[in-house]
């Protein structure tokens, strides 16, 4: 484990996928194998160190799709937690706010198309690399967001969110929570803790976008 040149950094979305992995194998397997338990602990000290490490803003230091990749697993072990160890880690100003990094980071809806729906910032493409549909839709269930809500549904419309844990919509979703444009919402954020700026003229989808990174790697 000690090998593993991410195994203390906290904010690495590696720890996080392969952290949670070592947690569910320990939930499954709890029971019959001996070192089971040791998984699950493990990784719940991780997960733990993760949370009081991730700042306040819901702003991702790896950018929009790296952002996606990193969320579902937080998302997945979290799940998990509240489940299986009766541990409800929700509570976390990163997790309420960062719906809304992904959400002023989204294009404009007139320009979106396969491959272009998000700021670059980062190492990543202009698209996200998981879901984001079904993640967005635990967001909105979660926090009561209905802007995930819409975010998800918009997305979904336009074809552009990964399949690639597609059946986690089936678990996530719920559908009391409305869907709601955020033409109410600022036309700028300031996430404080990375210092992004991102401004647009209105919400309408033919908007002009204008984001500004000046913070740390």
């Amino acid at each position: 484990y000690k090998l593993m040149w991410w195994y203390n950094d906290y904010l690495q979305n590696h720890l996080w996928v392969d952290m949670c992995g070592l947690a569910a194998a320990g939930f499954a397997l709890y029971g019959e194998v001996p070192d089971a338990e040791i998984w699950i602990n493990r990784a719940n000290i991780i997960f733990r160190r993760v949370l009081d490490s991730l700042g306040s803003d819901g702003a991702s230091h790896e950018g929009v799709p790296y952002w996606s990749y990193g969320t579902e697993y937080l998302l997945k072990y979290l799940d998990l937690a509240r489940q299986l160890l009766g541990q409800d880690l929700f509570n976390n100003s990163w997790f309420k706010n960062t719906i809304y990094y992904r959400l002023y980071l989204a294009l404009p809806k007139a320009f979106w198309k396969r491959g272009m729906s998000c700021v670059d910032f980062g190492d990543s493409p202009r698209r996200d690399w998981y879901g984001p549909s079904y993640i967005l839709r635990k967001l909105a269930a979660e926090y009561n967001n209905s802007y995930a809500q819409w975010l998800a549904e918009a997305l979904e419309e336009y074809s552009l969110s990964n399949p690639i844990s597609g059946w986690l919509n089936l678990l996530w979703y719920d559908p009391l929570v409305p869907a709601t444009l955020p033409t109410d919402l600022p036309t700028m954020k300031h996430f404080d803790n990375l210092d992004i700026v991102v401004m647009r003229s209105d919400w309408d989808g033919n908007e002009t976008l204008l984001a500004f990174k000046c913070g740390p790697f």
